[in-house]
């Protein structure tokens, strides 16, 4: 089942890395306002639909329905927050961007409801 992306807010921003691999990994802005792939402890500020060289400008859905790749096998309607690496897992603790709209397994990709 595919779902398109239908989001209000995109947002572009210099890349603070490489995120040329990046499409669909949750993003952040690191602490000199540049995007950077998402890690467990950083604030999401939503999903890459562009990635980019470092220095060059990359592009982040903020809300609406989005596309997020998964770290792990998870279930449609569940809270999530990002792994290390900027991918999907069970929400636990930190603010959660977003609900699963469907689930799937490691490195799916897969719909998610963003801006909860």
């Amino acid at each position: 089942m595919s779902t398109a992306m239908q989001g209000g807010i995109i947002w572009a921003a210099e890349a603070g890395e490489n995120l040329s691999t990046s499409l669909f990994l949750f993003a952040a802005v690191d602490t000199d306002g540049t995007l950077i792939v998402a890690d467990s402890s950083t604030a999401i500020v939503g999903v890459f639909v562009e990635g980019a060289v470092e220095g060059k400008p990359a592009s982040v859905q903020m809300d609406g329905v989005g596309k997020v790749m998964l770290a792990t096998t998870l279930n449609a309607g569940v809270r999530v927050q990002s792994d290390g690496n900027g991918k999907a897992v069970a929400w636990t603790s930190l603010d959660s961007p977003g609900i699963i709209l469907q689930g799937g397994n490691s490195g799916d990709v897969v719909p998610i409801l963003l801006g909860m």
